[in-house]
Order: C-alpha cells, then sequence, then structure tokens
C-alpha cells in the first residue's frame, strides 16, 4: 500500500478499504489486470505519489538557448530550470484541499471512471500537472 493511506492517514482513509477491496478481488483472477480495470487503487496511488513524492524537484532542465516565459521571467542559455514536484502537488491552484489525502481525487465525482476518460488518467501518465516519471523525451 502507498505510505501515506496506510500509515499516518489511516483512520481517516477507512472508507476506501472495502470499496478497494472489492474492486481487487472482481480481478483476483487476472494475471496482469490493466489499471483501467482498477480505477480506485489506480487514483489512490496516484493521490499517495501527489502527497508523498520521492522527490522534492523531479524535472531538471537545461537552456540550450535564451527564453523567456509569457510571464516575463527570462533564462539564460546554459542555466538550469527545476520543477518542484512537492510544491506542484500541493498547488491548490491544482488541487482542492491539497494537503489532504482524497484516495478518489482522480475519479469523477460518483463514479470509478478517471476525470479525463478522454484519454485517460493512471497513475504511469506522463502529464505537465503530474510529472512524477519526468516529462518529455526524458521521461520513464
Amino acid at each position: 500500500m502507498p505510505g501515506n493511506m496506510a500509515s499516518s492517514n489511516a483512520p481517516t482513509n477507512y472508507k476506501y478499504l472495502m470499496p478497494l477491496r472489492k474492486e481487487i478481488s472482481q480481478h483476483a483472477g487476472d494475471e496482469f489486470p490493466h489499471s483501467k480495470h482498477l480505477p480506485l487503487l489506480d487514483s489512490i496511488m496516484q493521490e499517495s505519489a501527489r502527497l508523498n513524492s520521492s522527490e522534492t524537484i523531479t524535472l531538471r532542465r537545461k537552456a540550450t538557448s535564451k527564453y523567456t516565459f509569457s510571464d516575463g521571467m527570462k533564462v539564460e542559455k546554459g542555466r538550469t530550470v527545476y520543477a518542484p514536484l512537492r510544491a506542484m502537488g500541493r498547488d491548490l491552484s491544482h488541487f482542492h484541499d491539497p494537503e489532504s489525502f482524497i484516495g478518489d481525487r482522480f475519479l469523477q465525482s460518483g463514479n470509478l471512471k478517471p476525470k479525463d476518460s478522454t484519454k485517460g488518467s493512471e497513475y504511469t501518465d506522463i502529464t505537465a500537472k503530474y510529472p512524477y516519471w519526468g516529462y518529455g523525451i526524458d521521461s520513464w
């Protein structure tokens, strides 16, 4: 079990235990169940990683040319730019109640489908808002 759900927040996250057991037991015979069949487990893994990232900074990029962001911030050629993963996971502009563990945060309200059902939303997805595996050509 991911750290946050299994340890410090266990009493407040008991509500996920029975639905999670049911979801897993439905695929107990599957050799390698795809995460699309285990959406609650996948959401809990995403939420645990969001709150307990293994690194404070995950993205490191060296500028190969001078660059100016839309807000006017400039990066000189040769400088290294870092993305603060832990801060991104706790950013109120991206996550409601960012300091709390919400196991079904990455699911549509009231059902077990990923929030972005058009392209999926899985623990292993590589996106700008969820760059836990890196981003771009250097991602896993």
